[in-house]
């Protein structure tokens, strides 16, 4: 596994659930997004989509893998799946794989390579009301984390009621987060992403340029903090 690679970001499921965002007020006039399912959990099928049951994504989701992953290793392409997010059960009347730790691992069980990964979303570990260190320490140890998502939230209820906030102030140790992707020597790209939007930001998608800045600023903090605490430098 020497040298460089590519990597390749994708999804797998067959409706996001967006309809249960909404924005909230945030600290300092900022806006957040929040998940309620109680929004759109009664919310039928798209016509254009149908429905589909848990194992029959599950179905289609391994024969992809067993297509595709020999493909990517020959070709140096680390595949990296974002976990489903949001991550309720179902969605549309289809059920949602990779809304749970334990599909996560059945993931790279599937088919054991590390051209076959995740995306591990330190945001979307707290949104199903798992431990984020526990389970970087989990595929990091595996050489399973093929890309970093590196956000906070405030979690009420595992998998349907959250909101993301300033990396700062959520239910995440952000700092312990990122000293746990230096112990495993991770060196893939870490995306500081979600940025809150601002008021400099009003009327731009995604957060804005000045969430952007602090999201990327407080990332490389952590960062370089991390990596000073392993090389056991003192500041």
């Amino acid at each position: 596994m020497a040298g460089l690679c590519a990597v390749l970001e994708y999804n797998f499921f067959p409706h996001r659930a967006n309809e249960g965002y909404h924005d909230t007020p945030g600290r300092g006039g900022s806006t957040n997004l929040s998940f309620t399912y109680e929004r759109m959990k009664d919310l039928p099928p798209l016509p254009s989509e149908g429905a589909v049951t848990y194992d029959q994504v599950w179905e289609n989701y391994t024969y992809f893998l067993k297509q595709v992953v020999p493909v990517a290793a020959a070709n140096r392409i680390r595949l990296s799946v974002h976990p489903n997010d949001p991550p309720p059960a179902i969605s549309r009347g289809s059920g949602q794989i990779l809304n749970s730790l334990s599909d996560w691992k059945r993931l790279i069980e599937t088919v054991n390579s590390p051209w076959s990964g995740l995306t591990y979303d330190c945001g979307v570990t707290r949104e199903l009301g798992e431990d984020p260190i526990a389970v970087c320490a989990y595929f990091g140890s595996r050489d399973r984390i093929n890309q970093v998502h590196f956000r906070n939230v405030k979690l009420t209820k595992p998998r349907e009621t959250y909101v993301e906030v300033f990396n700062d102030e959520g239910d995440n140790d952000m700092f312990a987060v990122m000293r746990e992707l230096v112990r495993h020597k991770y060196k893939r790209l870490i995306m500081p992403e979600h940025p809150r939007g601002l008021d400099n930001d009003k009327g731009q998608n995604n957060g804005g340029y000045t969430g952007w800045v602090y999201n990327v600023g407080y990332a490389r903090a952590m960062l370089q903090t991390a990596l000073m605490m392993e090389q056991g430098k003192r500041w």
